[in-house]
């Protein structure tokens, strides 16, 4: 028994012997959804520093987001008399861990490239650096969240790193290989990898490890989730079935074994009030849930979902956006924040300036401008000044991806229509099958059961997985249009904010910049139109109904569009079409900041004054549109 925030825990007997296993010991816990295995996991940590003799700087935490790494780090607060020791504990993702050996021991370390060539650059180091080694010898304890999903080249990395640790130090591995859905993308397209870190674990390293198993549904008391919970990971683990046999049992388990049918995702969406806000609406595919909020208009809610911008709290730039000086302290933070946003004795004042000393503080009180912006212009910004969504407020829309790791009260759940896998077969629907049921094992106390699949589905554009839905015919006439996803993570750069090349003066940018700060967190309908070879033909984003442009969209968006229309143009033969001059209906969800590396090239592109803060005010904006091509 042990309290957190307060409250009285009972841990089950099998918890309890995860959580008090000798700090030394290696652990494989195989844990199905709702059983309670990040409360095991962070109770763990908070035994081998309670007692297990174990200090909180020798502990490595691995986990699979940037949002899984923010709860842990609370949860692990929360189970200390003092909560202030988590601090010292290396909570990070992999790529973040990663990057810190990267940066530490290679002198020619840079995040050029893809994400994969730097963790393949850094097993090389784990394998072979002196320094590297001596780094890892101060580990006493390796856990590792989430590790049915870490595969390909993140799976050889800390496959490398736990066989590079000295032998007394120990290993806490925490998984479900019944939710290991990242083997086959989100989008559909299956990746090169071969097993899971699991499945390496047992294979290369298994005399090392004792396996452990959390069974028992903590999530829920509902007797129809529990029928789900239970028994959908009995089918995802049979051995026996093929991957159709598998995915039409599990599917027919959700769909008997729910608390109501809902019908086709728009009519649903349109009819939900908006103040639910422990509400998850689940789609397959992104397209479907970008879809889906334009059924939800300018009512408040929340996107979650790869390929979306990191969503750094836009406070930062409204403060700090004309910030030159090296240094802030507090009583200069105070009357800016009195000035631009209220009163400095807010309490939100108050915890904005505690998060920006505890990134980059000199002292208490005061701050390194240099160590804020380039720790926010990282691969991975501090989990303190990010959004965990993209967006504040309302209920959640998220593909079953995206909803790993989180769960909620009411789950609505929209599955492709019963054709919608095609001619897909063995792995592929095995891994459907566990990505169903991943989605259904997201509720707490309901599971509504929807369609998502029309008479034309959502796909991607290669490489950039840019989500798009054709609609060749309307009312009986060939059409060269498609919904296009507007906002992906590079729609909008630092250039198309205050670019030199875009806007004549430093006037007109920061005039743009005041129209993009007043939009605060305010769900506001946009459109764009297509520029001209003036502004590099970028298309430019205007409020609906008011003069002057907010930013202009990267000339990605512009090239995606080309192979979009050249898809269009196979489905409907029609002559060659180019893009159109409108997207119109995308929404803003509020502000983001958009922070540039102090050496970063791309500085010299901008006006002053935001060439030398590296901070600029960026919109939320997302959108589906029905692009018409030309």
């Amino acid at each position: 028994m042990s309290t957190r925030d307060g409250e009285t825990f009972d841990w089950t007997a099998e918890q309890r012997q995860i959580i008090t296993a000798p700090a030394e010991a290696r652990l494989l816990v195989d844990a199905g959804p709702g059983t309670g295995k990040t409360a095991t996991a962070c109770a763990r940590i908070a035994w081998l520093l309670t007692d297990g003799g174990v200090e909180a700087s020798d502990i490595w935490l691995v986990s699979f987001t940037r949002t899984a790494v923010h709860e842990l780090r609370n949860r692990i607060a929360g189970y200390l008399t003092d909560p202030g020791t988590v601090a010292a504990i290396k909570i990070a993702t992999i790529d973040a861990h990663a990057w810190a050996i990267h940066s530490g021991f290679d002198g020619q370390a840079s995040l050029s490239g893809s994400f994969d060539d730097n963790i393949t650059r850094v097993t090389e180091l784990v394998r072979g650096h002196e320094g590297v080694f001596e780094y890892l010898a101060s580990v006493r304890h390796l856990v590792i969240d989430e590790a049915q999903d870490i595969v390909g080249p993140r799976c050889e990395l800390l496959l490398e790193v736990i066989h590079a640790l000295p032998r007394s130090a120990g290993v806490s591995v925490f998984s479900d290989e019944a939710q290991s859905i990242y083997g086959f993308a989100e989008d559909g397209n299956s990746s090169n990898v071969s097993g899971t870190l699991p499945e390496k674990i047992r294979e290369f390293l298994g005399d090392q490890f004792d396996a452990y198993d959390l069974s028992e549904v903590h999530r829920t008391k509902d007797k129809t989730l529990l029928s789900v919970f239970s028994n959908g990971r009995r089918l995802v683990r049979d051995h026996r079935l093929d991957g159709k046999e598998k995915l039409q049992r599990v599917r027919g388990l959700v769909e008997k074994s729910n608390h109501g049918e809902i019908g086709m995702f728009g009519k649903d969406v349109q009819a939900l009030p908006e103040d639910q806000v422990d509400r998850l609406l689940l789609f397959r595919r992104r397209g479907e849930a970008l879809a889906a909020t334009s059924y939800f208009g300018e009512r408040p809610h929340r996107l979650r979902m790869s390929g979306l911008p990191t969503c750094i709290q836009g406070w930062i730039a409204e403060l700090l956006w004309d910030w030159v000086k090296t240094d802030l302290d507090q009583s200069e933070f105070e009357t800016l924040w009195t000035q631009r946003i209220g009163s400095a004795s807010n309490p939100e004042a108050e915890v904005a300036w505690a998060r920006i000393v505890k990134v980059a503080g000199r002292s208490g009180a005061r701050v390194s401008m240099t160590r804020l912006v380039s720790k926010l212009a990282s691969g991975s910004p501090p989990y303190e000044l990010v959004l965990p969504e993209f967006g504040t407020d309302g209920p959640i829309f998220s593909t079953i991806h995206g909803s790993k790791g989180r769960e909620a009260n009411e789950v609505r759940l929209y599955l492709p229509g019963g054709d919608a896998w095609g001619d897909a077969e063995g792995q592929d629907l095995d891994e459907e099958a566990r990505i169903v049921f991943v989605g259904a094992t997201r509720a707490k106390s309901q599971l509504h059961i929807g369609q998502a699949h029309s008479k034309t589905s959502a796909r991607r554009l290669d490489p950039s997985g840019r989500a798009f839905t054709p609609y060749p015919y309307s009312k009986g006439a060939v059409r060269a249009r498609a919904q296009v996803e507007v906002g992906r993570a590079n729609d909008i750069d630092c250039v198309g904010l205050v670019g030199r090349e875009l806007y004549g003066n430093a006037v007109e940018a920061k005039a743009a910049q005041e129209r993009v700060r007043a939009l605060k967190a305010v769900m506001t309908s946009v459109h764009a139109d297509l520029s001209d070879e003036e502004h590099k033909w970028r298309y430019a984003v205007s409020n609906d109904g008011n003069e002057g442009n907010l930013c202009y969209l990267n000339t990605s968006l512009n090239h995606d569009l080309f192979g979009i229309a050249k898809e269009v143009r196979r489905l409907t033969n029609l002559p060659k079409t180019l893009p159109p001059k409108a997207l119109p209906h995308l929404r803003i969800y509020g502000i983001r900041t958009l922070a540039i590396a102090p050496d970063d090239p791309i500085r010299e592109k901008l006006h002053a004054p935001w060439r030398d803060s590296g901070l600029v005010a960026a919109p939320m904006l997302i959108g589906y549109p029905m692009a018409y091509f030309r």
